[in-house]
């Protein structure tokens, strides 16, 4: 039995040496990429700019049914705040379904200076990177499904014909242990990123913090 027991942890330690060596051989852009795949879809529905549904028509003439009778019992038509909720809690879960959303990104990653964190940025390696391109196949293994965009080819009114939205990433910064990430998204008709720092847990990185500007 103790046999047994023994034997047990030493195949459980060997394949936790395995993992380790695993993720030590990972390249920085295979790693960024990771988290990239495992973060966007859980942040997505923030990211998204949503245009606001058409006012309601003066109603200085109208009946309660005749407005009922335009709008239906829809109150989402009627009330913004409640419209908006109600887009975002549904982006947030189609997102978790493989390929029920598309999303256009801007090819190339950017970079960011340390004084653009906005959280302890002491943990955060930034000395050497470079901005880079980034291609669909690094991103398949998202629920989301991607289409790559150049910079130059697009305009704001392209958020409007294309897809659920258009954003921008900037590298993905670590902490030394590579325990930590931290990266910005943009819409790309919005000056003001999301702030997202996030955590490695059970081998799937996940939000601790989100910080809208």
């Amino acid at each position: 039995m103790r046999k047994g027991a023994f034997i047990f942890i030493l195949y459980l330690f060997f394949i936790s040496c395995q993992e380790k060596t695993k993720e030590m051989q990972k390249t920085y852009e295979e790693l960024e990429a990771e988290v990239l795949c495992d973060v966007l879809s859980e942040i997505i529905h923030e990211a998204i700019f949503f245009i606001p549904p058409p006012p309601p028509p003066p109603n200085l003439f109208l009946s309660q049914k005749q407005l009922d009778s335009v709008y239906g019992k829809n109150k989402y038509l009627t009330d913004y705040p409640e419209y908006f909720k109600f887009k975002k809690d549904s982006i947030k879960k189609l997102a978790q379904i493989n390929n029920k959303i598309t999303i256009s990104i801007i090819d190339d990653l950017f970079l960011l200076e340390k004084q653009d964190i906005n959280i302890n940025n002491d943990e955060f390696e930034l000395d050497t990177l470079n901005s880079r391109n980034i291609n669909k196949g690094e991103l398949m293994k998202s629920s989301l499904k991607f289409e790559i965009k150049n910079f130059d080819s697009v305009s704001k009114k392209f958020y409007f014909e294309k897809n659920l939205a258009l954003i921008r990433c900037s590298r993905v910064y670590f902490n030394r242990n590579k325990q930590l990430a931290y990266f910005e998204v943009v819409s790309h008709i919005s000056p003001y990123p999301l702030n997202i720092v996030c955590e490695k847990k059970i081998n799937k990185w996940i939000v601790k913090e989100m910080i809208k500007q």
